[in-house]
């Protein structure tokens, strides 16, 4: 029996960027454009691969701390969602755009600008909370940072489960 839904998440860190700390910046085997290239082509194969599997894929990625395009080797530029995480499902989504017969049950989610999660429900009803851990620094703070999207009554606050990168 097929599954009813599919989720396929990017929780982050798809690739090493190599300005995100200064001890990281050659310790990699593959360089930027090949890590992304990597990513795209593995990402693909699995929503190929999904898309037969299932009537509804949903596809999301979140923001996280090694995919984010910064400056020098410290400071994020700009919004969150410069990340080469996105980049890459943007990339897959204008792929699966242009097979409508094929991906036109794949749908696709990223946090909205300035954002850095994402939720969505699933055909069960539940609704999931994505996101990477970097913005609590550490798995102890993330309580505190639950309670927070809590009392702020962000999108997030709603989930049922809860789903994260970086830990």
């Amino acid at each position: 029996k097929k599954p009813q839904e599919i989720i396929l998440g990017d929780l982050g860190d798809a690739i090493e960027g190599f300005n995100n700390v200064a001890a990281q910046e050659r310790t990699n085997d593959l360089s930027l454009t090949q890590m992304i290239r990597v990513w795209r082509r593995l990402l693909w194969s699995w929503i190929d691969t999904a898309a037969d599997l299932a009537p509804s894929v949903k596809v999301l990625s979140v923001p996280s701390n090694h995919c984010q395009e910064r400056v020098g080797s410290k400071a994020a530029y700009n919004d969150p969602n410069n990340d080469f995480g996105i980049e890459v499902l943007t990339q897959v989504s204008d792929i699966a755009a242009a097979n409508p017969k094929k991906f036109g049950h794949v749908s696709f989610y990223t946090p909205q600008n300035m954002k850095e999660t994402v939720t969505l429900q699933t055909v069960g009803g539940k609704i999931l909370g994505f996101a990477h851990g970097h913005q609590t620094k550490t798995i102890e703070r993330l309580p505190a940072w639950l309670a927070n999207e809590a009392l702020r009554r962000s999108e997030i606050s709603n989930a049922d489960i809860f789903l994260f990168g970086h830990y």
